[in-house]
Order: structure tokens, then sequence, then C-alpha cells
């Protein structure tokens, strides 16, 4: 998805170690890595929804077009 260098790794760690003093530099990586675990948690329970909705619509459709008596033909043709 996103493509990061390492010109643009170095970037960052240089703009960390600027803006953050170095005693504090474990703490703040610490909270990132918990911030970024709460991402791929949060992303992962998504995608497993989507799933999910997915799986259900996939199911229900073939019950509907029966109750409706298609047949799967719905061109409308003369």
């Amino acid at each position: 998805m996103f493509r990061i260098g390492l010109p643009e790794i170095l970037i960052v760690v240089a703009v960390v170690v600027i803006l953050v003093k170095p005693k504090d530099l474990p703490g703040f990586f610490r909270k990132v890595g918990r911030g970024v675990r709460q991402l791929r948690g949060l992303r992962e329970e998504f995608t497993q929804s989507v799933r999910e909705m997915r799986d259900d619509l996939d199911r229900a459709a073939p019950d509907d077009e029966q109750r409706a008596g298609g047949s799967g033909d719905e061109g409308g043709g003369i």
C-alpha cells in the first residue's frame, strides 16, 4: 500500500529524535507500538466483519431468488 524506503524512514527517525528527548524515546516507541497493534486489531476486526456480511449476503441471495420465483434468467426478453 505505502512504499516507504530508507530515505523516508531516516527522515522520520531524525524528526523523532529532534522532537523527543533521548531519555523519552523508549516510552515514545512503546506507545507507537501499542498504537500500531491496536490499529492492526481494528483492521482485522473490520475485515472479519466485512467478510461475515459478504458471506451472509451470499447465503441470502439464492434464497431470495427462489422465493421470488426467479429462474436466474432475469433478462426480460420477449
